[in-house]
């Protein structure tokens, strides 16, 4: 599974899904309003990781939105830290819906109806063109396959 616009050489792929990014924390920082107004923001600290450093930045600027400091906030090591700061109430994180879908789902992280932004890049199935496709690499592929059709549905949850 490769992250990225797709665009090698000598192998075969599927895209499993693109990325998106949306705003997302913890219930209790809007009062238990799951769509509170977007000028909540403002008073949120932003929740980085070190991987990610651009994507409040790119949300930001890719929906016009203003901040008065994109760059602000804490800086995890791993995307999972920064979605645990999110779910103890520390801030909010710019993010791909598919890596907080169980969170929301248990009302951990609410996805506000805000602006969600679609990214060139996502997830891909690849493998070298070259080599026979084998029955179990064939059966995991056809499951990442379904997997990645299954809807996004935290709003649905909330």
């Amino acid at each position: 599974i490769r992250l990225g616009d797709g665009a090698w050489p000598h192998v075969e792929r599927h895209q499993l899904w693109q990325e998106d990014l949306v705003v997302a924390f913890a219930p209790q920082l809007s009062n238990g309003d799951p769509n509170p107004d977007i000028k909540l923001l403002d008073k949120l600290k932003l929740l980085h990781t070190s991987s990610r450093r651009e994507d409040w930045p790119r949300w930001l600027n890719g929906t016009g939105l203003p901040h008065p400091d994109q760059t602000s906030g804490a800086m995890f090591e791993s995307r999972n830290m920064a979605i645990q700061a999110a779910v103890a109430g520390m801030g909010a994180i710019a993010i791909d819906t598919r890596f907080v879908e169980q969170e929301v789902a248990a009302g951990h992280l609410v996805v506000p109806d805000w602006p969600r932004l679609s990214l060139e890049s996502g997830y891909w199935f690849v493998r070298n063109a070259n080599r026979p496709l084998t029955r179990p690499v064939s059966s995991f592929h056809k499951w990442l396959m379904e997997q990645s059709q299954q809807p996004f549905k935290a709003h649905e949850a909330t």
